[in-house]
């Protein structure tokens, strides 16, 4: 007779529990590290709307804006004139935060070649006031003298919205959500063209 070797087979021992619990949790860190990455604020950038939406192309509808500054002045934005970024933001909305500074910015280096404009809705007029403070907002802040009736006629559907309108009066593109400093400054070089 012949004697073969058999091969041994030593059982695979059961996964313990604190295997487990660890594969568990490397898992739910790599996947979690991938979310916050994907969706950490400024690693993506709303764009320019150019052709789309029943504004572009279009006269912009005029807007009845009282000052911020002086509740005595008010004033109807319509672009003619001046290029003009009509900006709907609130206080308490964290994109339009993050986006002040590039408008600040961008008011700083184009001066009065173009007219930067913030509205908000007059509910928050006083959060507007002191967020100017804190930024050092040196463009034009307003509320809507018709109490809402400005961001109906834009179509203002969630903030931060911006409209770039030429000096004839007429949007050449809309940014809905956050601006980056690049998406901004291509959207006044359209209207200063």
């Amino acid at each position: 007779m012949s004697t073969q070797a058999h091969p041994t087979t030593s059982p695979v021992p059961p996964a313990s529990p604190a295997r487990f619990w660890l594969a568990a949790t490397l898992l739910t860190l790599v996947l979690g590290s991938a979310w916050i990455w994907v969706s950490a604020p400024g690693r993506t950038s709303a764009v320019l709307e150019d052709s789309a939406g029943p504004f572009i192309g279009h006269a912009a509808p005029p807007i009845q804006l009282v000052s911020l500054e002086d509740p005595a002045v008010a004033n109807v934005v319509n672009g003619v004139g001046v290029p003009v970024v009509l900006n709907f933001w609130a206080s308490w909305c964290n994109p339009c935060r993050r986006e002040i500074p590039e408008l600040v910015e961008a008011t700083r280096r184009f001066g009065q070649e173009v007219r930067v404009v913030g509205v908000v809705v007059p509910s928050d007029a006083e959060g507007a006031r002191a967020m100017a403070d804190e930024f050092g907002i040196n463009y034009e802040l307003a509320v809507d003298a018709a109490r809402g009736q400005g961001h109906a006629d834009y179509d203002v559907r969630s903030i931060p919205t911006t409209y770039f309108i030429d000096r004839s009066g007429v949007i050449r593109a809309k940014v809905t959500g956050e601006m980056s400093a690049a998406v901004l400054t291509e959207g006044i070089s359209r209207i200063l063209n």
